[in-house]
This record gives structure tokens, sequence and C-alpha cells, in this order.
């Protein structure tokens, strides 16, 4: 660690956060990025009102383990001066917390809402030799269910909501041949992303983890000793450019 962090163990607490929060702006290495977030829960301060331009009430839903995400994130929104107010539901409990009107969730109010989603944790999938239309009619199921309960959760509560794609799998059962057959895993996946983007209203925003799944590589991107041991949908080393994003 250089120098300039290692400072901020010297300091006070409110004369540690702005070299901490300006080095959080500039790496990009992961191992030093979660150093600061550790530093930055020891502090155990909101942002001063100098660096503070808003606060932000932002819940965390998902089909997946979502405790990954809250210190990268708290870190990264104070990067830019909004400081977190976070409510992290339970694992795997997103839609009973968005369908029933007295949830935490619900009563917490968010501003932003995030739903995390991961093709591991899709129920059911294409059989070999499924015509196009019993693949699009899966496909609409799970993105009509997905914006059904965007809906409820921006009715009951005024939040914008925020809800990722799919990333492809690592594997190509069927070659280059996918992307011609409808029931091939990866095509079927293609599928789901573009219909949640063409169906989505206003109020939903993709993050596009299909894209950043691409741009790191999926074998770097996915772990899957994470997942079976903690239903971690995103490997260590990606997690700063998820908070990025």
């Amino acid at each position: 660690m250089n120098a300039a962090t290692e400072s901020i163990k010297e300091r006070p607490s409110n004369d540690a956060l702005l070299p901490l929060l300006e080095r959080a702006r500039r790496t990009s290495d992961y191992g030093e990025y979660m150093g600061l977030c550790r530093k930055r829960k020891r502090l155990k301060t909101g942002l001063p009102p100098e660096l503070k331009s808003k606060s932000l009430r932002l819940a965390v839903l998902g089909s997946a383990t979502t405790d990954f995400f809250e210190k990268p994130l708290q870190l990264e929104l104070e990067t830019h001066g909004i400081e977190l107010s976070l409510h992290t539901a339970a694992y795997n409990s997103y839609a009973a917390e968005i369908l029933n009107p007295d949830s935490e969730t619900v009563a917490f109010k968010p501003d932003v809402a995030v739903l995390l989603t991961t093709p591991y944790s899709l129920g059911a999938w294409p059989r070999t030799g499924d015509s196009d239309s019993t693949v699009t009619d899966m496909v609409e199921r799970y993105c009509d269910e997905w914006l059904q309960l965007c809906a409820t959760l921006h009715a009951s509560t005024h939040a914008e909501i925020v809800i990722n794609n799919l990333h492809m799998l690592p594997t190509r059962p069927t070659g280059n041949l996918g992307c011609r057959l409808p029931w091939d895993p990866n095509n079927f996946l293609r599928r789901i992303n573009q219909r949640l983007a063409e169906q989505a209203p206003q109020y939903v925003h993709i993050l596009d983890i299909d894209m950043l799944a691409t741009l790191h590589g999926l074998s770097n991107w996915f772990d899957a000793r994470f997942w079976h041991h903690s239903k971690q949908p995103v490997s260590f080393n990606c997690l700063v450019p998820v908070s990025y994003t």
C-alpha cells in the first residue's frame, strides 16, 4: 500500500475520509479497493456536509447472495458525494419482500431498488429439441414475472428499479450451432436479455451484466466455488466493476 493510503490510518476520521475517497476513485486494483472498504468501515462516520451532494435510500434484493455487494457499493457512491442508507433483503426472498405490502423492503421506502438475478438460479430451462414457440413462452414467463415484480415494488414505493440481465454460460454444448437452436442454453439467455430490454418500462433500468462479463471474461466473472459455497454470483475479482457500474 502506498504512503498516501497508509497515512489514512494516522488521521482523525474526517481528515482520513477525503484521501480514502480520492484513492478509491483512482484505483482499479481489487485488493486495494477492498482494503479501502475495510478502512472506510473502521472510520464509522457519515459523509461530512462539504462532501455530501445527496443521500440515497437503496434496497438490494436478489436470487443470489448480496452481502458481498454492500461495502464496495457504499464506498463507490461516497466517491460521488452520495451518502448511502442501505437495506438488504434476505437471500432469495425478493418475491416475498416485494409482494408483501408490510415487508421490511416496502417499509424502507427505497429511492432505488436493485434486483440481482443470475442464470444459475433459473428454475427451468428448455429441453433439447424444444420448438421456437415453446422457448419463446418460457422467455416471456421469466421476463413477465420479473417485470411484474418491478411494477409492484414501484407502485408501493415509487422507487426506480435496477435489474440485471444474464451473462452467458462458460460452456457451449452445441458449439457454433447453438446460435441457431432456440433451446440452446446460451441462446435462451440471449432471448431473455433481449425481451427484458424491449419490455422494461421507463422506471426499470437494465444493468448490462452480460456485457460486463464479456469484457472481463466469463472464466474470470463467475467462480463456481463461490456459487456452491455461498451463492455468490460474481467472483471476488469482479466485485469492483459491478460497483462501478
